[in-house]
């Protein structure tokens, strides 16, 4: 359709009147109504489209340069998590006692395996893992915190403000934010800061430009607007200085350890997503917390078991026979329960459900034997000739040091950010109060200590079932 012709159908829209001795053509003024009711607020539009939503709408950072994207590619290996299993006929709330356990129980293997780069964020999939003293490499080393002044006691001096650490207990929306880890190629062993965390999230689109941004994504169908920022990830001695990143104590339960102030590197509008009015930051490990309550002492394993930034223990294990029970065991109309949600850095496949309610040291690793010979439920000796790979030895040994007590981070829902009021908390209370040492208390999964200080775990490594015998947990 040509000029000439779209102004004929304009023309039956646009009446003029008519007056003989209009000096101004009427072609002209036709032409004139045509340009100031449609082409222009059609140029406004991509103007705003193309000159302030565009350039910001995604705050995507490029690849930090020498590194490469840690994490598990292609399908997770927890996508048939919700197809049962033969072993999941059994829907009671609890594995029978060690003194009733069948023999041959299990085969049991590692199915999926996370880490959570910054507590309470998002996790990585990974498809094996080195193990550390404090858990596997890169877990929880980061933390956010807001700065919180306590309340003064009556007739005594105001308190000093501190820094405290958030998690999805108290601010869900923590679940939206992604974590990408980048770490140095072999071909890039110069880079510093032994790489870095990309952080991510659904930009807040305040005030005027940020409405219109979320408006034309709604038109356009297209992703909400993200925010992103790049922190390294172990900041050199120079790095500290350059970026005047100062050391200060923040809590974590009732801990206080000294930690990097990395804040420097957050947007503020990470504040106002999770819906924090008090000021954020974020810290970086720098002293470890030794653990102790059911832990082995050192007396016992040659070390003291730490942590970084984990609630209580280096590693969390979890059945996913037992999330699905769990799951069946929920109100009808609750959501289907996912492993993601209770945040395990193991979660393996095998055995019924809660069968790990009992275990008290596994080894978890592969020599090389034919499927079906591992994870017998009884620990098999190993054959001549141990197994090297990447310099570990092949297999490794975990203290299961007691039950893992449950709090109501399981109940946001990982795919919008929102809390559930009751489930699965509620179910967990009334099916899983199972631990005399945890009264009123649901408990899932097992925390574990490393019985050496370095190790490996990589998916489809078996699981056997060294010792078994009864739990009581230990509070703060």
């Amino acid at each position: 359709m040509n000029v000439t012709s779209t102004l004929h159908s304009f023309n039956s829209l646009v009446d003029l009147p008519s007056i003989p001795n209009l000096w101004i053509n009427r072609d002209f003024l036709r032409l004139a109504s045509f340009y100031t009711f449609a082409v222009a607020p059609l140029i406004f539009l991509l103007g705003a489209f193309f000159l302030i939503f565009v350039p910001t709408a995604w705050d995507d950072i490029p690849a930090p340069t020498g590194c490469r994207k840690v994490g598990l590619k292609g399908t997770s290996n927890l996508a048939d998590e919700h197809v049962p299993a033969d072993t999941d006929a059994d829907t009671s709330t609890q594995s029978d006692p060690p003194s009733q356990k069948k023999k041959n129980s299990g085969p049991f293997r590692v199915k999926s395996l996370w880490i959570y780069p910054i507590k309470s964020c998002q996790g990585i999939e990974l498809a094996s893992s080195t193990i550390t003293p404090t858990g596997l490499s890169y877990d929880r080393q980061f933390s956010l915190a807001q700065l919180i002044t306590p309340k003064a006691a009556p007739d005594s001096k105001a308190p000093e403000p501190e820094w405290r650490f958030i998690t999805q207990r108290e601010y869900p929306l923590l679940s939206q934010v992604r974590t990408e880890l980048w770490l140095p190629s072999p071909s890039a062993p110069h880079v510093l800061s032994a790489g870095a965390i990309i952080l991510t999230f659904p930009d807040p689109c305040l005030g005027l430009t940020g409405y219109l941004r979320r408006k034309i994504c709604e038109l356009l169908s297209m992703p909400p607007p993200t925010k992103s920022a790049i922190i390294p990830f172990a900041p050199t001695p120079d790095q500290i200085k350059q970026n005047a990143y100062p050391t200060a104590k923040f809590r974590i339960w009732k801990d206080t350890p000294q930690a990097l102030n990395m804040g420097s590197h957050l947007p503020a509008s990470l504040a106002v997503f999770v819906g924090l009015k008090n000021p954020l930051t974020l810290f970086r490990v720098t002293e470890e917390r030794e653990v102790f309550r059911a832990a082995p002492r050192k007396e016992v394993l040659g070390y003291q078991p730490t942590t970084g930034f984990a609630d209580a223990y280096p590693v969390n294990i979890l059945g996913v026979a037992s999330v699905r029970a769990l799951s069946g065991m929920q109100p009808t109309g609750a959501r289907e329960l996912s492993a993601r949600r209770f945040r395990a850095n193991i979660v393996f496949e095998g055995g019924g459900a809660f069968e790990e309610d009992w275990w008290l040291r596994v080894r978890i690793g592969s020599d090389g034997g034919k499927e079906g010979e591992r994870g017998d439920g009884e620990g098999r000796r190993r054959g001549k000739g141990e197994r090297k790979e990447d310099g570990y030895e092949y297999e490794y040994e975990y203290h299961v040091v007691c039950r893992c007590v449950r709090c109501k981070v399981p109940n946001v829902d990982l795919e919008t950010g929102v809390r559930d009021r009751n489930e699965p908390y509620t179910t967990l209370v009334k099916k899983r109060e199972i631990d005399k040492g945890a009264k009123g208390l649901g408990c899932l999964g097992m925390q574990l200590v490393p019985v050496k200080q370095e190790g490996r775990v990589t998916v489809g490594d078996w699981i056997e079932v060294l010792d078994r015998g009864e739990h009581e947990y230990i509070k703060q």
